[in-house]
């Protein structure tokens, strides 16, 4: 038989693998492997039409069943679209996820990605986020190529952090001062709106003019982590006390333009920009920081009651008192 599955132990249950030998004596391709035995014998069938056609079957002639010499960040756009059944919330983590991988390897190829640099991703994830998003972000990638069945699967070789409670360091108000100062200049607005209105760095990047009302003081962020994965949008207003941080609409914006438009530049390439600078000057932050030293200062300053601190960030009163409340000095 030119074209069979056959079935392979894998780590988790089993895999079935999908072959192709051209003649008694020639040369075995591997057309895939797949979870679910229908699925294969699916793989199975469009390539015995393609040989009754007369195309030799392979993983270029199967279209959708492998990355061979496919970009990474293409084949992400297509898994992206594949996601129909799943939650808001997910889908949104995919999103952003699938940002993050897109711009570490632009132009990639999908099978050429090797475990060493899987590895080196995660280990600069580490040093900006929390475990549990280091996990999620892989996760993304483990999924995408298998979409691609790419075996072995780079992504699923590499050692993660450990998941655990971290405790946000805040560098002092000086520090960040120095941190802002350092940074260019189109950076600057981003940093006041994160740091005074204690945006996370996705709703910053995704607020359009629309979402600034400078007569009344105050824009929407749409809230994209709520407990159901839905979204929550919230007015964020500039207190008492705050400079006047609200971004100034220029001559000839439409309603619908982004506020910060950075053109490709997503947020893991603004978190390497204020990282690496904050690096630079001896200080520890990221755009994340702002959003924790934001939820200290109102505490500290007394600027807002922890009920309205906490609406204030899209979080619930007890989620605000026992993460986003460390101290932070003044120099």
């Amino acid at each position: 038989m030119s074209v069979y599955v056959v079935k392979r132990p894998a780590a988790k249950g089993s895999r079935w693998h999908v072959r192709y030998r051209a003649g008694r004596y020639g040369s075995t391709v591997h057309l895939g492997s797949f979870a679910l035995e229908r699925e294969a014998l699916a793989v199975k069938e469009r390539a015995r039409s393609l040989e009754l056609a007369g195309i030799t079957p392979s993983r270029t002639s199967l279209q959708g069943i492998a990355g061979d010499g496919q970009l990474l960040a293409d084949a992400c756009e297509r898994w992206l679209k594949t996601r129909v059944d799943v939650a808001e919330r997910t889908l949104i983590n995919h999103r952003q996820a699938v940002a993050m991988i897109k711009d570490r390897w632009p132009r990639t190829v999908a099978d050429s990605l090797r475990k060493a640099d899987v590895q080196d991703w995660v280990a600069q994830m580490t040093t900006m986020y929390a475990p549990g998003t280091v996990k999620l972000r892989l996760g993304t990638l483990q999924q995408i190529l298998d979409w691609l069945d790419i075996d072995p699967n780079p992504a699923r070789r590499v050692r993660r952090p450990r998941l655990g409670e971290r405790r946000k360091e805040i560098p002092t108000e000086a520090a960040l001062g120095r941190v802002r100062e350092a940074l260019p200049a189109r950076y600057h607005a981003l940093w006041d709106v994160l740091l005074y209105g204690g945006l996370r760095i996705s709703e910053a990047l995704e607020l359009e003019w629309d979402d600034v009302d400078e007569a009344r003081g105050q824009l929407t962020a749409n809230g994209r982590k709520t407990g159901n994965g839905g979204e929550r949008p919230r007015s964020v207003a500039v207190l008492e006390g705050q400079p006047d941080w609200l971004p100034t609409r220029p001559e000839g914006a439409r309603g619908t333009d982004r506020v910060f438009a950075f053109g490709d530049h997503g947020p893991h390439t603004v978190w390497l920009a204020v990282s690496q600078t904050a690096e630079r000057l001896g200080v520890k932050c990221s755009p994340h920081t702002l959003r924790h030293a934001h939820a200290s200062i109102l505490l500290r300053d007394g600027l807002l009651d922890p009920a309205r601190a906490a609406e204030r960030l899209g979080q619930s009163v007890a989620t605000y008192l026992s993460t986003y409340t460390h101290v932070i000095y003044r120099d």
